[in-house]
């Protein structure tokens, strides 16, 4: 059930390739900012004005190193005439990210056992292994995947 749940999830958020092009071409914020002001003939000045801020806070949220926060954001992008859209992009599947947090906790696990084993000189052959470490990965996905997190 719950690997049914984490496959519709990771289909309904998908990856950055479903990311048009020209989003990932627009620059940081900072930059999109200065573009979008310059292009509509907006000084800092009259932004500032706009914004009941002074000339410099506004060219401070033009580079690189401001911080700005998100209402800030919105205010602007509201006087720009823009929509400010903030998303959580899975960098890859989230099904994948889930499966390599599963087999690195599952061969994490099996370390301690091999090393238990080992001891007692009782160290299982590698089709044993793999399959031990196959049911571990499936049943941390299914199950404890809260796991995958711990350290």
């Amino acid at each position: 059930m719950e690997k049914l749940k984490l496959a519709q999830i990771s289909v309904r958020f998908n990856s950055t390739k479903l990311i048009p092009p020209w989003i990932k071409g627009l620059g940081s914020w900072a930059q999109q900012l200065k573009s979008i002001r310059e292009a509509l003939g907006l000084s800092q000045v009259q932004l500032a004005n706009r914004l009941s801020t002074t000339q410099k806070s506004v060219s401070l949220l033009e580079v690189e190193t401001a911080n700005p926060t998100l209402k800030t954001m919105a205010k602007v992008a509201g006087i720009l005439n823009c929509d400010l859209v903030v998303a959580m992009v899975p960098r890859k599947e989230l099904d994948q990210t889930v499966e390599e947090l599963a087999e690195k906790k599952a061969v994490e696990l099996m370390k301690h056992n091999v090393a238990n084993a080992a001891m007692e000189l009782q160290r299982p052959n590698a089709k044993i292994a793999k399959i031990t470490k196959d049911n571990l990965v499936s049943d941390l996905i299914e199950n404890k995947r809260g796991l995958l997190w711990e350290n």
